[in-house]
């Protein structure tokens, strides 16, 4: 089965709607590209590139002031996925004080490849 949002269904279109604050914790602009952008502080421990680079954000979306974030790690038995997942939470909030929740998950479907990787990542890692 594919991922899918899991607030498609559970989860209103902003927080005003549930009682939160409609008042927005970032800037104007494509959500998805500015969370993103923010994701790629997280730097891969074992590659020393950082996880969008790499490919492993596979999607970024924020609802109301929740934030959802699906990581693709390189393997199921990947050691620092946790972490991974751990210090995006942390980057997201410490970026953008009025997001949160930060809901972070980890999908091997589809899994991570080689073709997930940036062209500055490939040069990196020399894969051609």
């Amino acid at each position: 089965m594919r991922w899918r949002w899991p607030w498609r269904e559970e989860e209103p279109t902003s927080g005003a709607e549930k009682g939160g604050s409609s008042v927005s914790p970032l800037p104007e602009g494509p959500e998805d590209e500015i969370l993103r952008a923010a994701l790629a502080e997280v730097v891969d421990p074992e590659l020393g590139l950082d996880i969008l680079s790499l490919g492993i954000v596979r999607h970024a979306r924020r609802v109301g002031a929740q934030a959802w974030v699906v990581l693709a790690p390189t393997s199921p038995a990947c050691p620092v996925g946790p972490w991974m997942a751990e210090e995006a939470r942390r980057v997201l909030l410490t970026r953008f004080p009025a997001l949160g929740p930060v809901h972070v998950s980890l999908s091997w479907d589809p899994p991570w490849s080689v073709e997930d990787l940036s062209p500055a990542a490939r040069a990196a890692l020399g894969v051609g």
